[in-house]
């Protein structure tokens, strides 16, 4: 006598919808159990064909008296692996999508808490904005600060200007009184070397004058350039740290409204009609009547996003001898299920089964 098994259905598929081949399947049973004297398998492993799908010969839990339940590990050959828990029924077949207990967050839909990261981002966000408005406000506190330096600066070279045009003043009045002494000179024969000497000196310090003028100009030449530099770059800086502070704001704003434009799940039964989503990112669509005339479920094409999911469901209740169809992946009959994906530029089926 063998202990009884039951085939675990795996079927593994990755964002895009691809199957995940090569993929290593691990079942481990969480407690010693003995069926009719025999002691059953602790770990049972598999791996994903070609098709993303394996199988796992489990024992029943259902037939045990310790409630055990099964580890199931799914380790990628090229991405980071996740478990979950199941509990094997008594019978021959089973998925593993269907048995498989998924764990829940305490207090939250899924939905909550991929709407508690949008705006944790977006807080994030608006964090950004407010330091690049700091940053800004400091450099337009500086570029202000420059400008009045600039200032500064241009009203030091306009006193050394007006310094040096005293000095060329100096220099022409020192140059007209060796003119003067020179015609004195002519003048008077006795006084014509003495006049000459002092005409020569006078030269000497209007050329002296004239020099420390023209060196003064300069300089304030020099200075007033480098104060205009000084401020066109604090402008500048004023400029980036604005536009900076406006672009952050701009992403703030964005992630606000990407995040207040997400649409909760939604659960509809049409009954004996039929129905098209809308934008939301789990739609549920429930055949619990009996229908007169072939059903269709069409799929948002307005404004999916990726990751959107459309669960529909025809309970046995749905009689009728035609069929449900969800867009044109899956033809339901009474006591079938069907789901659908949008992977960023079409819907796709990826999972179906029999209630």
């Amino acid at each position: 006598m063998s202990i009884p098994t039951c085939a675990v259905a795996i079927k593994l598929y990755d964002q895009n919808a691809d199957a995940v081949v090569g993929a290593t399947v691990t079942a481990q049973l969480d407690r010693y159990e003995i069926h009719d004297g025999f002691v059953v398998p602790q770990i049972v492993e598999a791996v994903t064909d070609q098709y993303g799908e394996a199988t796992l010969n489990l024992w029943p839990n259902a037939l045990g008296s310790q409630s055990s339940n099964y580890k199931i590990k799914v380790q990628p050959s090229d991405a980071k692996g996740y478990s979950t828990i199941a509990v094997v029924p008594d019978a021959p077949t089973a998925n593993l999508s269907e048995i498989a207990q998924l764990p829940d967050l305490p207090g939250k839909t899924d939905f909550q808490d991929y709407l508690d990261q949008a705006t944790s981002l977006a807080t994030d966000l608006v964090d950004s904005a407010n330091a690049a408005k700091v940053a800004a406000q400091a450099a337009q506190t500086g570029a202000e600060t420059a400008e009045a330096a600039a200032a500064g600066s241009a009203t030091d070279a306009a006193a050394q200007a007006a310094a040096a045009l005293a000095s060329s003043q100096s220099a022409t009045t020192s140059a007209n009184a060796a003119d003067a002494s020179r015609t004195n000179a002519a003048t008077s024969e006795a006084n014509a070397a003495a006049s000459a000497a002092a005409a020569s000196g006078s030269a000497s310090a209007a050329a002296g004058s004239a020099s420390s003028a023209s060196g003064s100009a300069g300089t304030a030449t020099t200075q007033a350039t480098a104060a205009a530099g000084s401020a066109a770059t604090a402008t500048t800086q004023a400029g980036n740290a604005s536009a900076s502070a406006a672009a952050a704001a701009a992403s703030a704003a964005a992630a606000a409204a990407s995040a207040g434009s997400i649409a909760a799940p939604t659960v509809t039964k049409p009954g004996d009609a039929d129905v098209t989503t809308g934008r939301a990112i789990d739609t549920t669509v429930i055949y619990a009547a009996p229908i007169t005339a072939g059903r269709t479920v069409t799929l948002n094409i307005t404004n999916p996003a990726s990751g959107d999911r459309v669960h529909v469901t025809r309970t046995s209740a749905a009689t009728g001898g035609d069929l449900v169809a969800v867009a044109a992946l899956k033809y339901l009959n009474p006591g079938q299920w069907a789901r659908a994906t949008y992977d960023g530029s079409a819907w796709v089926l990826t999972a179906y089964g029999s209630l």
